[in-house]
Parts: structure tokens; sequence; C-alpha cells
């Protein structure tokens, strides 16, 4: 039966072939303005004139993020207007990371975050994070919980294969203080009932026994901590014989750090990161193994290709991480 309307009719198939075609989450969901209200809070962390300001701010921001993160189809939104936070997704989309600085008017800087679980069986999961990073003693050294986290802005999430826990590498940036900049390589895994736990003895070799590493520099400095593909030296011997090889590997490269004058060894505020001289952890049997002097000149292209480079402009991060 022929149409008494047929232009009617065309207009009607046109405005159903876009809703079917039209992202689900885009259909229905209120993610796109609630994005605009986070948007204003992230913008008055770094804006606001007070630290009191900021901080209310940041705990908007927390509250909201916390409340929208439940609504289901909410681990796919990306929230990619939120230039000044840090969204991490996991490769295996097992959890997501969110995490921002709080400028302080002293130098100084306060972290807020949360981890968003996505579980097939349980569905979503919103933790908290509490920055307690400036009560900690001995923070290398310790396990920690959501609740009494060491705070940073994370710019890289490294996967882990553990048989017995989700374990994932993270690396992040803290502006500390007036004097002096942080950079960590922190361990968080899953346990249970999906519990997260922050720090790992996961690090072999190295200098000093941690859980979690904290390299701490001047904060007019730079320093490079990166996951890449570079040259490993490979020692191996046979009796009385030992043979030297290199090996391109996946590892965590960063600068080697110095005091400016051997009389300043241990004031990390005046330690700069010596010229072109880098070393890295390997990962290797399940641990971090700590080499000295890798060579960081360019890895084939190909391989360098598939390591994924940080998607947002986050505030105050450091050079190599926005190239």
């Amino acid at each position: 039966m022929r149409c008494k309307y047929p232009y009617f009719h065309s207009i009607l198939l046109t405005f159903i072939f876009q809703i079917v075609t039209f992202p689900i989450w885009a259909q229905v969901s209120p993610f796109p303005a609630i994005e605009q209200k986070l948007k204003i809070f992230s913008n008055q962390v770094m804006a606001g004139s007070e630290d009191f300001v900021r901080i209310s701010n940041s705990d908007s921001l927390l509250n909201e993020f916390s409340r929208v993160l439940t609504i289901p189809g909410s681990f796919e939104f990306p929230f990619d207007s939120l230039k000044t936070v840090s969204r991490l997704t996991s490769e295996d989309k097992h959890f997501r990371i969110i995490s921002w600085a709080i400028p302080k008017t002293d130098g100084s800087y306060e972290y807020s975050g949360l981890i968003q679980i996505n579980s097939k069986k349980k569905g979503l999961k919103v933790i908290k994070l509490t920055d307690r990073s400036d009560e900690l003693q001995g923070a290398e050294n310790q396990i920690l919980l959501p609740k009494n986290w060491y705070g940073a802005l994370y710019y890289r999430i490294i996967p882990i294969q553990d048989k017995h826990s989700s374990t994932y590498t993270l690396l992040g940036w803290d502006g500390y203080n007036g004097l002096s900049k942080r950079k960590l390589i922190e361990i968080l895994t899953f346990k249970g009932n999906d519990e997260v736990f922050f720090g790992a003895s996961a690090f072999l070799h190295f200098p000093r026994k941690v859980k979690r590493i904290i390299f701490e520099y001047a904060a007019n400095a730079s320093m490079s901590i990166n996951y890449d593909y570079q040259n490993v030296i490979i020692r191996q011997r046979n009796g009385n014989k030992v043979s030297i090889s290199k090996k391109l590997k996946h590892m965590i490269v960063f600068d080697r750090l110095t005091a400016s004058n051997p009389a300043l060894e241990g004031q990390f505020q005046f330690y700069l990161p010596e010229t072109n001289i880098f070393d890295a952890f390997v990962f290797e049997n399940g641990k971090w193994n700590f080499v000295k002097d890798i060579d960081a000149r360019n890895a084939p292209k190909v391989r360098k290709s598939k390591i994924k480079k940080v998607q947002y402009d986050l505030f105050q991060a450091p050079e190599e991480e926005k190239k």
C-alpha cells in the first residue's frame, strides 16, 4: 500500500535511522550534562583564588564523580573534556583510575581521585582515594589502602601478569612543594573481592628495599620516567667466561639523579638528572629488576609505535609526558 504522505514517510525513516545508529550512551544518558558540571568543578580546582575554594571544588568533583561512575554505561564514557583530570583505563578494561592535583598557594600539592572497577559479575564499583602522603612516615616501605593513599597524578598504567592477583604498575607525578618535585612508580593490586592495595615487594636489586619507588628532585628540573622499549645489557657466565650481549626489552626507563654538589647529598631539592645517563626497571619473573646504564637511544620504530602515549593535557605535567 502506497503512503499518502511520501515526504512525511521519508522524514520518519531518517529519524528512525538516526536513533538506531546514534551511540547508546548519547541517546538516553545524562553523562554529557554531568560532564559539564564536572568541568566547572575541575576548572575551579586549578583556578580558585584561595586554597579553601580549590579544596571545596575538589570535594564536589570527587562526590559528583563517585555518583555518576555508578551509573551503567559510565565506564565507557570518556569525560575527555576534563583536561586537568587524569583518566586512565587498564588494557584489560578491569578498572579506571581517575586522579587530579590540587595546587596550594604555598607551592605544595594535594591529590584526590577514585578507582572505578568494572566487574562483569558485580557491575560497577567506585572506591574513593584519600591522600595522606603528608602524614606517612617511611612511605617507600608501606602497603597502603585507598583511605591512606600516597597521592599522585597518574599518567601511565602498565599491566603485570600475576597468577594470584590482578596487579598493575602506575607511573605518577607529584608537584610536592615549592622546593622539589617527585616521580613515583607505584604497584596497584586487586585481591579477593576487589580489595585495593598500593605498594608491593616487587623491586629487586635497587639500592634499598622498597615497596614503591619515590624519586625526589629540584623543583626547577624535569625528570624523565617512562615505559619504553630499549636495549639492556645481558651478561651470561659459562664457567670462567662471561659473554655480554644486548637485548631489546620493555622497561621503565628514567634519568639518574645526583646532587648538584657532593656536599648537598641527601638534600633532594638540589638533585638533578645526569646528562644522558639512564637506569631502568626491567620486568622479569614477576619482579621489576633494577638495571643501571641503559642504552636509551631510539628503539626500532615498529616496536616503539606499539607504546601508547598519554592522551591528556594534565596540569603541570612534565614535558616528556606531553610529547
